[in-house]
C-alpha cells in the first residue's frame, strides 16, 4: 500500500491566543498613533506676535523702497504689486508662525479671526490684474496694507 499523507498539525488553544492578543495590540497601536497626529496636527489658535524693532526697521525700509521705485518708474505697478505682495505674506508669516505664503484669505478668516486684516491683505495680494487707470491707488493700497501688516 502506498505512503499516506502526514495528519494535518493542530495547533495549540495558545496559538490562537497569542495571535489574537497581538492584533489587538496592533490594532491599539495603530489607534494611538492615530489619535495622537491628530491632536498634534490640529491647532485651534494661532497668536498675532508683535516684531522687534529691527524687523519692523527692515520691513519699513523694504516697503519704503518699493515705493520709491514705484513713483520714480523704475518699476512698473505689477512689479510693485508683487513685490509687496511677498513682503505681506513675509512678515504675515513672521509674525503668525505659521506659512502664510500660500494661504487664501477664506484661510486666514478661519484661523486668525481675531487679525480680519490679513485676510484683506492676502484678497489685496491674490488680485493681481487690474486695469492701468486704478494702478496708483492698487499700490497705494497696498502700501497701506503691507506697513499695517509689518509694522502695525
Amino acid at each position: 500500500m502506498p505512503p499516506s499523507l502526514r495528519e494535518p498539525l493542530t495547533h495549540s488553544n495558545w496559538v490562537w491566543l497569542l495571535g489574537v492578543a497581538l492584533l489587538t495590540v496592533a490594532i491599539l497601536w495603530v489607534l494611538g498613533v492615530y489619535i495622537s497626529y491628530r491632536k498634534s496636527r490640529v491647532m485651534t489658535k494661532f497668536e498675532v506676535r508683535s516684531l522687534s524693532q529691527v524687523q519692523r526697521e527692515r520691513y519699513r525700509r523694504l516697503i519704503g523702497e518699493v515705493e520709491q521705485d514705484y513713483q520714480t518708474g523704475a518699476i512698473s505697478a505689477r512689479e510693485a504689486h508683487l513685490a509687496l505682495a511677498a513682503l505681506i505674506r513675509a512678515s504675515a508669516t513672521e509674525r503668525t508662525r505659521m506659512s502664510v505664503e500660500s494661504a487664501t484669505a477664506s484661510e486666514a478668516r478661519t484661523l486668525l479671526p481675531s487679525w480680519p486684516l490679513l485676510a484683506d491683505a492676502l484678497d489685496w495680494c491674490a488680485d493681481g490684474s487690474f486695469p492701468l487707470e486704478i494702478a496708483d491707488e492698487r499700490v497705494e493700497r497696498g502700501i497701506w496694507l503691507a506697513r499695517e501688516v509689518a509694522v502695525g
